[in-house]
């Protein structure tokens, strides 16, 4: 069976059915291991491990620090009932919804087979952060924990709080229920802003269900013709940027095709640019070829180490070398100085400082801010 849609890939998905049909290459970056080491801390304590014990597991000093000051009654409120990791799949043809336990990681399959039957096609899932029941009222409630810097959809139209809204409404028929998105800083504050929260009806849960029937089919459609071989009709936009299909994304390989001789020109003429040719020449290749180029390469290693050494020009070959590597971890090795006495000052002589200089795509000052067309 296809992987299943899954709610963490809504928008993306509802944008363009076809990333949910294309081979995908699974990535990650350290903001996202800092937000899976916060989640992770979070639903640990929410178990019943003692806060000590959860945060002695956390190696990274920042995120021990974040976690160890986390606002946990701004988080929890007033939830009753609490369910922390909580996985649902709803089916949008039969418009039926199943629990298929907690804390399953991506294990969606085998998750369904243990709840009682496999996923069928027609299934998305998806693994909640919380749901509980508001204790003033008893409306039930879903909650989306967000850690690092990017825009978030408004709770009122975030598709991954819908979905859980909706698994509730399917399973338990609640009047109204409420979707919240708490978001966390470095420095263990919480705050839910203007557009954090929001009230889904049963009109509106209905409408959701019927689009993401809707996508459902549109995916299937998509990987039919994947497996003839045909090209699925896709669709750029922002939702692109963190796409693990890129890849294998018709747009973005034809892009890559028009944009080599685009580069190709721009080398070595750098200096008798305009400050206009300048910019253009950066989005093409830091915010465009970059990723595109990053991502086919890690999906071309994986093949392989997988599959074995594949032929290059000049009689050359790409394989992959397997070999141990020793790294001094400066952090234990500090930890481990402290601990046999060594002082401040001489802790304070192991670091040095030096000046790093970085490019990053930033808002123009007096720009209007707003969400990226």
């Amino acid at each position: 069976m296809s992987r299943p849609v899954t709610a963490s890939a809504l928008e993306r998905t509802f944008a363009c059915p076809a990333s949910a049909a294309l081979p995908r290459a699974i990535s990650t970056s350290d903001y996202a291991e800092s937000g899976t080491t916060k989640h992770g801390f979070v639903s640990a304590v929410l178990r019943g491990r003692p806060v000590s014990e959860a945060l002695a597991n956390i190696d990274d000093d920042l995120d021990r620090e974040a976690c160890r000051a986390l606002d946990w009654a701004r988080l929890i409120g007033d939830l009753a009932d609490l369910e922390s990791e909580a996985a649902f799949a709803i089916d949008v043809k039969r418009r039926t919804a199943r629990r298929l336990g907690h804390d399953i990681g991506r294990d969606y399959e085998g998750a369904a087979l243990r709840a009682g039957g496999k996923l069928s096609r027609h299934e998305v899932v998806g693994t909640a952060d919380f749901i509980g029941r508001r204790k003033a009222g008893g409306m039930r409630a879903v909650r989306d924990m967000k850690t690092g810097y990017l825009d978030v959809t408004s709770a009122a139209d975030n598709a991954q709080l819908l979905f859980f809204a909706s698994a509730l409404y399917l399973l338990e028929g609640a009047a109204e229920i409420e979707g919240s998105i708490a978001k966390v800083k470095p420095d263990g504050q919480v705050f839910y802003g203007r557009q954090g929260t929001a009230v889904y009806t049963p009109l509106e849960l209905d409408r959701f269900l019927d689009r993401l029937e809707e996508t459902v089919r549109r995916v299937g459609d998509a990987r039919a013709r994947v497996l003839r071989r045909r090209l699925p009709t896709v669709t750029l936009g922002p939702h692109c940027r963190y796409c693990e299909a890129a890849h294998a994304c018709p747009a973005k390989t034809r892009l890559a095709r028009e944009m080599v001789p685009t580069l190709d020109a721009m080398a070595g003429v750098v200096e008798l640019m305009t400050r206009e040719e300048r910019g253009r020449c950066w989005e093409l290749a830091n915010e465009q070829a970059k990723p595109l180029l990053e991502s086919v390469l890690e999906a071309l290693k994986e093949r392989i180490v997988t599959d074995g050494e594949v032929p290059l020009s000049g009689g050359r070959v790409a394989k992959a070398f397997v070999y141990p590597q020793e790294r001094v971890i400066a952090r234990q090795a500090l930890e481990l100085a402290r601990e046999l006495g060594a002082t401040e000052d001489q802790l304070r002589a192991c670091h040095s400082q030096v000046t790093v200089t970085t490019v990053r795509s930033v808002k123009a000052p007096g720009a209007r801010k707003g969400r990226a067309a």
